[in-house]
């Protein structure tokens, strides 16, 4: 089953971590068909996970995100795509989606679980363009 991209979001493809200014973890997303960027604060483990997943090589420890993602296929399901925007205060709020026997079930996550999860998931990572379309990368809470 092909699930279909929901209207106004972008892909995006994480590039690379990264450190902020102020020293802090970030993985940095580009969009996959044009040039914009979004900036997303990560921590120490879930760096590691993204710089694992694209370099298509296992985590030296293990991580909860990798556990998570062989629990989902083990009970037969599989994550399909991720999303990260933020709420109606500008805080942000992310989740994926896990498609089984039922149908799709949304779950709730950190904006770094997203990015984490897509990246060892090999599955699409969605963000709205209004997140795009600011000056400066957002840089979500790690």
């Amino acid at each position: 089953m092909r699930l279909s991209k929901p209207a106004s979001v972008v892909e995006m493809a994480v590039q690379t971590v990264t450190r902020a200014r102020n020293r802090a973890l970030v993985a940095v997303l580009r969009e996959a068909e044009g040039r914009r960027v979004l900036g997303v604060g990560v921590g120490r483990s879930g760096a590691a996970a993204v710089l694992c997943g694209l370099r298509h090589v296992p985590p030296v420890r293990p991580v909860l995100w990798l556990a998570l993602l062989r629990a989902v296929e083990g009970l037969g399901g599989r994550i399909v795509r991720s999303f990260i925007d933020q709420d109606e205060q500008g805080r942000p709020h992310a989740f994926f989606d896990v498609l089984g026997v039922r149908g799709v079930v949304e779950v709730p996550c950190s904006t770094e679980d997203a990015v984490a999860i897509a990246c060892l998931a090999g599955t699409p990572l969605f963000v709205p363009h209004t997140l795009l379309g600011r000056h400066r990368p957002w840089y979500g809470p790690a």
